[in-house]
């Protein structure tokens, strides 16, 4: 078994070194004619660079630094964005939980939100719900800023 592995490895490589090698024929009407086996006729060996130019290697590293370049100043884009996201994240919060306590504070009631009926009892004013209703839309207000900047917005 491990010289069968070894003789098609040894194949590969002889096909692998043969498909390098290019042929330049010339038949007998001047015909040229590029190929990886001789042809009929004159046939010369035709040297290929085995890599790239050095200018190709060049252009190719100037290309390589400019994404690089790119990629850093995207993610240094990014790692700013996050630390904004986290700041707007802690600022809604902060602002939610001071509606919330202002909600609550206003839900107490006070003497100055009671008057006096004719009948000699006491009743709640308007302002009173006035109060608590502006100050349940502020908490809603600040719950949906705070989804919004969880969510990146």
């Amino acid at each position: 078994m491990k010289h069968l592995l070894f003789c098609l490895l040894l194949l590969s490589v002889f096909s692998v070194a043969n498909a390098e090698t290019v042929y330049r024929s010339v038949d007998e009407s001047g015909q040229v004619t590029y190929s990886d086996a001789p042809g009929k006729g004159r046939s010369d060996v035709v040297k290929m660079p085995s890599g790239p130019s050095s200018e190709a290697k060049r252009e190719t590293q100037v290309r390589e630094k400019e994404i690089r370049d790119a990629a850093n100043k995207a993610g240094r884009l990014r790692q700013s964005g996050d630390q904004q996201r986290v700041v707007n994240i802690s600022e809604a919060e902060r602002n939610l939980q001071a509606a919330e306590a202002k909600l609550s504070d206003a839900k107490i009631l006070r003497d100055e939100d009671r008057q006096s009926t004719a009948g000699g009892g006491r009743r709640i004013r308007p302002e009173y719900f006035e109060r608590i209703k502006q100050e349940e839309a502020a908490v809603e207000a600040a719950r949906k800023k705070l989804q919004q900047a969880r969510n990146g917005r």
